[in-house]
């Protein structure tokens, strides 16, 4: 679907939305239902392999909003683990202790996004850890691509946090990130002045009373536009970036897409160096000082 994946992506999909579920109590659920035949003939298939080979195995039910006619099938399927002395881990019980939220960390019924996918993550990496012995990978060269698809994602899931802020004052320290390029542009005749903005502006490095472009990176202001006119190209590994100020029009353009989110206010576009891509269009309004997001990734 012309979908651009980083080199190690390893087939997760990443989800930033947050669609409000409701968690269900199957707790007092006793009865069983049968697996489809295929479902448990492979099934005990596994684990009957699994206890050949001397493998330990930890059957798991990660947590959803369940169906009764579905914790009845997870009934039956835990006997079967019994059968063979199997671990099975039914999480949904557990979802409160792992302090999962149904009303914000999860995309529909049955996904959950960046932020219930880490708390679900620490919780059963820790029961492995805990339960399980578990070789150290970490530096091992055959395993590098799952470091970097380690770091692509724990990268990915932090940039989603930006996304949620939209108090002036904390968008000044979520944005100084040193792997962030961060272009800004003043649109409209407004006071980069004006108190409500300096602790954002100061952040970033602009001056009370300047106008114009700007980019900022690790290194501060690297370039501004000033009152003229004036043309600035960037180039990241990907990418091409132009900010253009010309005929009292001023522009951000990211691979010759205009890049706004308000009218009149401030435009803030937000690159990750690490992901190398447009992560965030943030606006701010100059007629109510609302904060506008315009995220570039909603999932990969």
């Amino acid at each position: 679907g012309g979908r651009r994946y980083f080199r190690n992506w390893k087939g997760q999909c990443l989800f930033d939305a947050s669609v409000a579920q409701s968690f269900v109590d199957m707790s007092g659920v006793e009865e069983r239902a049968d697996l489809a035949e295929k479902e448990e003939t492979y099934y005990r298939k596994i684990l009957e392999l699994a206890e050949a080979r001397g493998i330990p195995v930890l059957v798991t039910v990660v947590p959803y909003v369940l169906s009764e006619r579905d914790q009845q099938r997870f009934n039956r399927a835990a006997d079967i683990a019994r059968e063979y002395g199997v671990t099975f881990l039914d999480c949904n019980p557990l979802a409160e202790k792992m302090g999962l939220d149904f009303s914000v960390d999860y995309i529909d019924i049955s996904h959950m996004n960046c932020v219930g996918s880490q708390k679900f993550s620490r919780f059963i990496g820790d029961y492995i850890k805990e339960n399980y012995t578990v070789s150290d990978r970490r530096g091992d060269g055959r395993y590098a691509s799952w470091e970097e698809n380690a770091a692509y994602t724990a990268r990915y899931a932090d940039d989603t946090r930006l996304f949620r802020v939209t108090d002036i004052a904390e968008l000044g320290q979520a944005l100084t990130d040193e792997d962030y390029w961060i272009f800004v542009s003043a649109d409209g005749s407004w006071d980069t002045g004006e108190p409500r903005l300096r602790g954002l502006l100061d952040a970033l490095g602009i001056a009370p009373g300047e106008q114009g472009l700007w980019m900022r990176t690790r290194d501060g202001i690297v370039w501004r536009s000033g009152d003229g006119e004036a043309e600035q190209y960037i180039k990241s590994a990907q990418h091409d970036f132009c900010l253009r100020r010309e005929g009292g029009e001023i522009r951000i353009l990211a691979d010759q897409a205009a890049k706004k989110a308000v009218d009149r206010g401030l435009n803030i576009i937000v690159y990750d160096e690490q992901l190398d891509t447009v992560i965030d269009c943030i606006g701010i309004s100059a007629e109510d000082w609302s904060v506008t997001h315009k995220p570039e990734i909603g999932f990969f």
